[in-house]
């Protein structure tokens, strides 16, 4: 049965690809539990704005604390997201609440994509990164 939490940010390793998504512990209870008894791990990075998406797939996850800068990284995250959904119309109120709560248990679950696809809605929805 798969497990679902919200991310708040990522870092992106330019020399591994690694990528890393940050998720709070408290809020992220069975996704963090599934992921140390061995699960999958797949994210999705969606623009509102635009509704592009993506989604990387990884069969192993390192879950580990912040990184230096990372809180520093969670709270821009935060405020452009916000800030995104406020062009679109939604209240100031919602959209922080919603894309930049504080949060203050945040781990680092980093995982090496090994298939990615393009998941904006339309014709290429589903396709594999890189294809067509």
């Amino acid at each position: 049965m798969p497990s679902v939490s919200q991310a708040y940010g990522c870092r992106i390793c330019r020399a591994t690809g690694e990528v890393c998504v940050f998720l709070s512990e408290s809020r992220s209870t069975s996704v963090l539990r599934d992921l140390r008894d061995g699960g999958a791990f797949s994210a999705v990075f969606s623009r509102p704005a635009t509704h592009k998406t993506v989604q990387l797939k990884a069969p192993a996850v390192r879950i580990q604390p912040l990184e230096a800068g990372d809180q520093v990284l969670i709270e821009r995250h935060g405020l452009r997201a916000a800030g995104e959904l406020i062009s679109l119309g939604y209240a100031p109120a919602f959209s922080q609440a919603l894309m930049a709560p504080d949060i203050t248990d945040a781990v680092c679950v980093c995982f090496m994509p090994v298939v990615g696809f393009n998941q904006t809605p339309g014709v290429g929805a589903g396709q594999p990164l890189g294809a067509g």
